[in-house]
């Protein structure tokens, strides 16, 4: 897929990774409602408590960029089929 600098990828394929990153993001957000008490760890359970409440914000934010990215890759793929066939509609003709 690695093209150069960026990322190659057929227009066609868009809608499906648009897809498989909304799944994720739906995935990690449902477990986000299932998170883990915390233990007794005695002295170090409010290091721990700190520990689990930046790791669940941190995967919060995760969540929501992978769900953006989702958003854009899925809102974008009009885009991209315009130009792709802007690009390539004269070549056809020459290559049959």
């Amino acid at each position: 897929m690695a093209g150069g600098d960026g990322m190659e990828v057929e227009v066609a394929r868009l809608p499906g990774l648009a897809g498989a990153l909304n799944d994720a993001a739906a995935t990690l957000d449902a477990a986000g409602g299932s998170v883990p008490p915390v233990p007794d760890a005695g002295d170090s359970t409010a290091v721990i408590a700190d520990g689990l409440a930046s790791l669940t914000e941190t995967l919060g934010a995760f969540t929501a960029a992978i769900e953006a990215s989702g958003a854009g890759v899925g809102d974008s793929t009009q885009e991209y089929e315009a130009v792709e066939t802007a690009n390539t509609g004269g070549f056809e003709a020459v290559v049959e």
